[in-house]
Protein backbone atom coordinates (compact mmCIF):
# COMPACT_ATOMS: atom_id res chain seq x y z
CA UNK A 1 0.00 0.00 0.00
CA UNK A 2 1.95 2.87 -1.39
CA UNK A 3 -0.11 5.85 0.61
CA UNK A 4 0.60 4.06 4.21
CA UNK A 5 4.05 3.91 3.55
CA UNK A 6 4.54 7.36 3.20
CA UNK A 7 2.94 7.96 6.99
CA UNK A 8 5.55 8.59 9.70
CA UNK A 9 5.70 5.93 12.12
CA UNK A 10 3.47 7.58 14.51
CA UNK A 11 1.13 8.15 11.80
CA UNK A 12 0.65 4.63 10.76
CA UNK A 13 0.71 3.68 14.38
CA UNK A 14 -2.39 5.65 15.11
CA UNK A 15 -4.18 4.65 11.63
CA UNK A 16 -3.76 0.85 12.22
CA UNK A 17 -3.09 0.78 15.98
CA UNK A 18 0.08 -1.45 15.32
CA UNK A 19 3.49 -0.19 14.30
CA UNK A 20 4.99 -1.49 11.24
CA UNK A 21 8.04 -4.39 12.42
CA UNK A 22 4.70 -6.14 14.03
CA UNK A 23 2.83 -5.72 10.81
CA UNK A 24 5.13 -7.37 9.35
CA UNK A 25 5.87 -9.97 11.37
CA UNK A 26 2.10 -10.14 11.72
CA UNK A 27 1.92 -10.70 7.90
CA UNK A 28 4.59 -13.14 7.91
CA UNK A 29 2.37 -15.64 10.56
CA UNK A 30 -0.91 -15.53 8.42
CA UNK A 31 0.38 -14.58 4.54
CA UNK A 32 -0.17 -18.31 3.54
CA UNK A 33 -3.07 -18.46 4.86
CA UNK A 34 -4.66 -15.05 3.22
CA UNK A 35 -2.85 -15.29 0.15
CA UNK A 36 -5.44 -15.96 -2.98
CA UNK A 37 -4.79 -16.81 -6.70
CA UNK A 38 -5.02 -14.44 -9.58
CA UNK A 39 -7.71 -15.57 -12.41
CA UNK A 40 -7.86 -14.93 -15.96
CA UNK A 41 -10.25 -12.18 -15.18
CA UNK A 42 -8.56 -9.99 -12.23
CA UNK A 43 -5.62 -9.66 -10.31
CA UNK A 44 -6.57 -10.72 -6.61
CA UNK A 45 -6.15 -8.79 -4.04
CA UNK A 46 -2.94 -9.18 -1.58
CA UNK A 47 -2.01 -10.47 1.91
CA UNK A 48 -0.77 -7.41 2.57
CA UNK A 49 -4.00 -5.38 1.88
CA UNK A 50 -6.49 -7.86 3.08
CA UNK A 51 -4.00 -7.49 6.16
CA UNK A 52 -4.58 -4.14 6.32
CA UNK A 53 -8.09 -3.47 5.62
CA UNK A 54 -8.83 -5.94 8.26
CA UNK A 55 -6.67 -4.20 11.01
CA UNK A 56 -8.57 -1.21 10.17
CA UNK A 57 -11.69 -2.03 10.42
CA UNK A 58 -10.55 -3.70 13.73
CA UNK A 59 -9.01 -0.17 14.44
CA UNK A 60 -11.64 2.01 13.53
CA UNK A 61 -14.15 0.23 15.92
CA UNK A 62 -17.06 0.74 13.56
CA UNK A 63 -19.31 -0.57 10.87
CA UNK A 64 -18.76 -3.00 7.61
CA UNK A 65 -20.73 -0.29 5.87
CA UNK A 66 -17.94 2.49 7.59
CA UNK A 67 -15.33 1.00 5.49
Amino acid sequence: MILLKELDSDEFSNYLRIDYESLGGLLNLVSLLMAKQNTGMRESITAEERLIATLRYLAAGRDYADL
